[in-house]
């Protein structure tokens, strides 16, 4: 059997002075995509669109490059740190949640494009070249101690045990992404990956969460009475197929919660606060005796607050394509808000709506509504 690799089809030639940066940038591409072993000069060479003697000019080994790509590495994930939308919440543990989030809607495609360099090629030579090694390690350091800032921010604001540390935390959400990269490829889908970060995210949810609303009660915010718990909706519908809803809702956004689903219900998380439990019929009567309300009957509109006008057309076009009926009521657009109403399978309604946050903020007056 012939089991060699064909050869990458070499780029046009690149241009004078941005060779070196070329070769760097298809090392990243080659070596996330197939191992840092098993990629030759020739190949990096070839994708980069210069000839081996360019190579030679500005790297004197293929080892030499490896520790230059982990370098540069650390400077393709600065804006990760610097211009991301969530690095303009206030609050610190928005921020690291944000983060977390991120890096959580990175994890789609093919698993090259989001799986990590230096992680990748650490795993093969940290035995054999202490060169690549060291340039791995400062590279993965530099992301924990870019994320640390933050995370020691929100432990001076809301606390967690003693024994927690930030860059000791920083560590632990590198851990726990280069876990998941590894669980991907075994896999060759980023879904499993995902499941990891929520994980993750879940994890630090409840290290701060504690603390957290104890804070914001005590600075006035509106909680439970004398608990730590936050004010959280659960909304039980009951649904004829339960696979098909489950389809429909994670088609809107939605993300199963596994460990409160089975074969008679599922959970389906819109936010920290806010679950939708979809039960099938048999599930629901072992809860009330009263009748399900039939379908095109009127039973009550939920409403989902979503960033943009655009964000709320967008659900009503994933509704539609997932099985669910767009614009059952007439749209509702007053300029400050916009809001159309969908079905689900089961006939219940949905409002996606926006609102200009300077008048959901009280920072501007609610605008009079024609009758």
């Amino acid at each position: 059997m012939n089991t060699t690799r064909p050869s990458p089809t070499p780029k046009p030639r690149a241009p004078r002075g941005s060779a070196r940066a070329a070769l760097i940038a298809a090392a990243h591409a080659t070596v996330r995509k197939q191992g840092y072993a098993a990629t030759s000069v020739d190949e990096i060479c070839a994708v980069a669109g210069v000839t081996k003697g360019a190579f030679f000019h500005h790297f004197e080994s293929k080892e030499a490059l490896g520790v230059a790509a982990a370098e540069g590495w650390t400077e393709r994930a600065r804006p990760m740190f610097e211009l991301a939308p969530h690095n303009r919440l206030d609050d610190p543990l928005d921020r690291l949640l944000g983060h977390i989030d991120f890096r959580l809607s990175m994890l789609d495609g093919p698993t090259e494009d989001y799986t990590c360099f230096v992680g990748t090629m650490v795993q093969e030579a940290y035995a054999t070249s202490d060169r690549i090694r060291a340039a791995c390690e400062a590279s993965i350091n530099a992301y924990c101690q870019a994320l640390a800032p933050d995370i020691q921010a929100a432990m001076d604001a809301y606390g967690v045990p003693e024994d927690i540390t930030a860059i000791g935390l920083a560590q632990h959400v590198q851990s726990v992404l280069q876990g998941a990269f590894v669980l991907a490829k075994t896999t060759n889908d980023p879904a499993i990956a995902r499941g990891t970060v929520m994980h993750l995210k879940r994890y630090v949810r409840m290290l701060f969460g504690k603390n957290r609303y104890r804070f914001q009660r005590e600075r006035g915010s509106p909680m439970s009475d004398a608990s730590d718990t936050p004010r959280m909706i659960f909304v039980n519908l009951p649904v004829a197929d339960l696979a098909k809803s489950k389809a429909f809702y994670e088609a809107l956004g939605f993300t199963n919660e596994p460990r409160f689903s089975d074969e008679t219900g599922a959970a389906m998380v819109w936010s920290d606060t806010i679950f939708v439990m979809i039960l099938t019929h048999e599930k629901w009567k072992g809860f009330t005796d009263r009748p399900i309300a039939a379908p095109g009957s009127s039973e009550v509109s939920l409403a989902l607050a979503l960033g943009s006008r655009e964000a709320v057309d967008a659900m009503v076009e994933a509704a539609a394509a997932a099985g669910g009926t767009a614009d059952v009521n007439p749209v509702q657009d007053h300029g400050f808000m916009y809001g159309r109403d969908i079905l689900d399978p089961d006939g219940h309604v949905w409002g996606p709506f926006w609102m200009d946050p300077a008048v959901a903020n009280g920072e501007a007056p609610v605008p009079e509504v024609a009758a």
